[in-house]
């Protein structure tokens, strides 16, 4: 295998940022889980709860909804995590 002197890629690396990019932004985040045992593998439900969740935040814009699962006696545990930004109020 041959090495990579992270300190020298680094120390060349030039990053310039693009006009239309803001200087910093906030994405908040929330997670929820089907309830554990029976049913718990069911994506439409969490789904819903996570589409609940969102009406319930009211105006925001979502960047991105992430969905995971973990193996129980029940079958894949579905949870998910919904990535946000709060809408600018014009």
């Amino acid at each position: 295998m041959s090495g990579i002197d992270l300190g020298q890629a680094v120390e060349s690396l030039t990053i310039r940022p693009m006009s239309s990019t803001p200087e910093a932004w906030t994405v908040r985040h929330f997670s929820q889980a089907n309830p554990k045992g029976p049913g718990c593998d069911s994506v439409p439900a969490l789904l819903r709860r996570l589409a609940d969740s969102i009406e319930a935040l009211g105006p925001v814009e979502v960047q991105d909804v992430v969905i995971q699962s973990e193996m129980t006696e029940f079958g894949s545990w579905r949870s998910g995590t919904v990535y946000f930004h709060l809408s600018e109020v014009s």
